[in-house]
């Protein structure tokens, strides 16, 4: 398979591929559970958290077009390079507090809205699948990057007992100035990745003209993502408990392989999905990818780990990818170009909780031995969410599509 140039993107969407391949792990790193604390102060420390993401969705939903989506990401990741400072003070839950607001507002997944929205215009239309499919595949490939350092620590880890010598502090403090790069790498962006001067103004979602495609959207990709998340963590429960018998490096070694291989067979993969999809529709494809990744997840509570646990693992994490790049490349196709941060981000609002609450009800089914009752209901949701999302947008296509068929009709 042969990669085109890139000469078809220009250079906005360059720097925010760039850019966007840095990924802020730093509030995804922070645990309380490592200072010592009462259960209230613990509390607040997730109260925080919420009130972070939650100022971040109302400022993106509201407010982005307004203040600028190049000035917003270059203060949000100045926000996550901010909160790595909390691992260098003292271990005091009242100190390191602000830093905790700061990292859930600074390096939450919402925070992707406005990039997503940023990057749509930087290719012509009929490549904006291949647009997000590079910028997919260059994560992929930072990605890999990653697990060759990550896999060696993680067996020295487990082989030697090095759990109190490699901790995560530095690591963490070692992605600041990649941070700093990428806040410097958005601040070169020109104006012409912001919504239209007439939509630079406060948004209220309720009152957009696609109102009503980006909350039935919204709604339909929730439920498949609650179908995605409960198969997940009901499997990766299930499997730890059944694994344990084989060796405690069983787990370890079938995961992180698995990761590997997907972080390579990925790269092909999505370049191929972009290009089916332009052919045959995105919301067909993208129906087709969600079905289709339940097949090779719900085998593996059954599967020891090994060799057939690896293909499937792998096959499971590429169809989760396809389904991911297809998602953003209709939901950015479909709205207006004034109504991307907006979409990005109600839609991002309805997964993230979602992703909170399916790890409980996975650990419950694992644990009272359960897990064949979250893997029915949880692949026929996604069944059931995915032919209602076909079914019910098959008719809703991004301009280039409808201006496609018109060109193709005799």
């Amino acid at each position: 398979m042969r990669f085109p140039r890139l000469d078809w993107i220009d250079r906005d969407g360059k720097l925010l591929i760039l850019a966007g391949c840095v990924i802020p792990a730093v509030p995804a790193t922070f645990n309380p559970v490592d200072i010592e604390s009462s259960a209230l102060q613990t509390a607040l420390v997730f109260f925080a958290r919420g009130v972070g993401g939650l100022s971040l969705i109302i400022l993106v939903v509201v407010f982005a077009e307004k203040v600028g989506r190049r000035r917003l990401l270059v203060v949000l990741t100045l926000m996550s390079a901010a909160a790595a400072v909390a691992f260098v003070l003292p271990s005091n839950l009242w100190i390191i507090m602000p830093f905790i607001f700061l990292g859930a507002v600074g390096g939450g997944s919402i925070g992707q809205a406005l990039w997503q929205a940023g990057i749509a215009d930087t290719a012509p239309p009929h490549r904006r699948t291949d647009l997000y499919a590079v910028y997919h595949i260059a994560v992929e490939v930072t990605s890999f990057l990653v697990l060759l350092v990550v896999v060696p620590a993680a067996f020295l880890v487990v082989l030697f007992d090095l759990s109190g010598i490699l901790e995560d502090t530095p690591l963490v403090i070692a992605s600041v100035p990649l941070l700093l790069a990428a806040a410097f790498l958005y601040s070169r962006v020109s104006p012409a990745v912001e919504a239209p001067a007439e939509a630079r103004k406060p948004v209220n979602p309720f009152k957009l003209p696609s109102r009503r495609v980006i909350f039935t959207l919204s709604g339909l990709l929730g439920l498949n993502t609650l179908a995605a998340n409960l198969l997940y963590h009901s499997v990766d429960f299930y499997s730890s408990i059944s694994w344990s018998e084989d060796g405690s490096l069983g787990k370890p070694i079938t995961f992180l392989t698995s990761l590997s291989l997907s972080a390579i067979f990925s790269i092909p993969a999505l370049w191929l999905v972009a290009k089916i999809a332009n052919r045959f529709g995105l919301v067909k494809i993208l129906a087709l990818t969600q079905m289709a990744a339940p097949l090779f997840i719900i085998p593996l509570a059954f599967l020891p780990a090994g060799g057939l646990s690896v293909m499937f693992w792998t096959l499971y994490f590429v169809l989760r990818r396809m389904s991911a790049l297809l998602r953003v490349s209709y939901t950015m196709g479909v709205v207006a170009p004034e109504e991307r941060v907006a979409t990005a981000a109600i839609i991002i609002l309805v997964m993230v909780p979602l992703g909170v609450v399916t790890p409980v009800f996975g650990a419950l089914f694992a644990d009272i031995d359960q897990v064949v009752i979250p893997l029915v209901f949880g692949g026929l949701l996604a069944i059931v969410s995915s032919l209602a999302l076909y079914f019910k947008f098959r008719n809703v296509k991004p301009p280039e599509e409808i201006e496609k068929e018109a060109s193709d009709t005799p």
